[in-house]
């Protein structure tokens, strides 16, 4: 598999977040865009029913990591929210690994861009715990308390690293 550089500039820069494993594959996953959606499952013949295929969050469009992550007005409203609490402005449809690099390049500190993307691991990992949820568990999405999972998850990653 070739990998854009792109791509493998926001591997490297992953990979040096001192957060759990599981959390640095994930994100690992969604850059590679390899992360078990609907769509995914459908390439894979697991989702066969076109009514199986849609995003949990909008229910309008067939879930991929580019949907599910950047371009549901759900998620968008989350990453909006995460912006704002950041001192930021939301870039208009920046996905995957763009999205992570502009997210690690937007505060300008020493360690600033471990942070930012501490920050932006926490936000895509709230994302799809959530929506695992709704899909296995019957949880409801609400912005608000996503945001305050993301806040609570990226406080204390920051102060085990």
């Amino acid at each position: 598999m070739n990998l854009n550089s792109n791509v493998l500039t926001a591997i490297k820069k992953l990979w040096k977040n001192d957060v759990q494993s599981k959390v640095n594959v994930f994100g690992w996953r969604l850059l590679l865009d390899r992360l078990p959606t609907k769509m995914a499952l459908n390439h894979k013949g697991i989702l066969l029913n076109s009514h199986d295929l849609l995003c949990v969050f909008c229910f309008l469009f067939n879930e991929d990591c580019a949907h599910l992550f950047f371009l549901c007005s759900f998620s968008k409203g989350v990453l909006e929210a995460v912006y704002n609490w950041v001192g930021k402005s939301l870039p208009i449809s920046v996905v995957g690994w763009n999205h992570f690099l502009l997210f690690g390049d937007m505060i300008k500190t020493k360690k600033g861009g471990c942070v930012n993307h501490l920050i932006w691991l926490a936000t895509s990992w709230s994302i799809w715990k959530l929506r695992n949820n709704v899909i296995f568990n019957g949880f409801i999405p609400n912005t608000t308390s996503l945001v305050d999972d993301v806040k609570v998850c990226s406080w204390v990653w920051f102060n085990n690293r």
